[in-house]
């Protein structure tokens, strides 16, 4: 599963530009979740870090 199918599921739909796509959250200002489809399939590790914090601080809204 990517991880753009994973934040797709919790945050919505993403706002897509060229290559990126960022994603709504619940709050305003960091983190953000802002993702790069990569040729390779494998997302970079600032991205995956992104995710987990937005999942957590998503967990303890």
């Amino acid at each position: 599963m990517s991880l753009i199918v994973i934040c797709t599921d919790v945050f919505g739909e993403p706002r897509i530009r060229g290559s990126h796509y960022r994603f709504t959250t619940p709050w305003q200002g960091k983190p953000m979740v802002n993702l790069q489809k990569d040729p390779g399939g494998k997302a970079k590790p600032y991205q995956v870090q992104q995710v987990v914090e937005a999942l957590k601080k998503l967990s303890e809204e």
